[in-house]
């Protein structure tokens, strides 16, 4: 499982963390970004890769984000 922490004040001084960016992403992660990883981005998160560097997940879409909001309450 991976925590997503906004500020390093909020990490335990107990954890072991890595800290990423988006100069990190764009050189290591999003190049090897390929066919199945837009299959499995789609499958597990309901989002769609538009291309390298964008992802449009559920929440970009309005009428995603309506029907879903709907069915939570």
């Amino acid at each position: 499982m991976i925590t997503i922490f906004k500020s390093k004040r909020d990490i335990p001084q107990d954890k072991e963390y890595i800290e990423l960016n988006d100069i990190f992403f764009n050189q290591n992660t999003a190049g090897k970004l390929d066919e199945r990883a837009a299959q499995f981005i789609e499958k597990i998160d309901d989002s769609k890769l538009l291309g390298k560097y964008k992802i449009r997940s559920r929440f970009d879409d309005y009428e995603k984000l309506k029907e879903w909001w709907e069915n939570e309450e």
